[in-house]
């Protein structure tokens, strides 16, 4: 993720897809940036399964 995205566009962004899927009345209560790795075999996985879905 970019770091020059301002935290209320962050949370505007956030709710326009929230608004978008569930289409009903929400509140965010918090947005907490992930804290996780991202390992070879999750990036090799996912471009499996990408390649697997071209269109021919």
């Amino acid at each position: 993720m970019s770091k020059d995205i301002s935290k209320e566009d962050l949370h505007a962004v956030i709710a326009a897809a929230v608004h978008a899927v569930l289409d009903e009345p929400f509140r965010i209560v918090s947005v907490e940036p992930a804290e996780h790795g991202i390992s070879l075999w999750n990036i090799h996985g996912r471009l499996q399964q990408f390649d697997s879905h071209r269109l021919r």
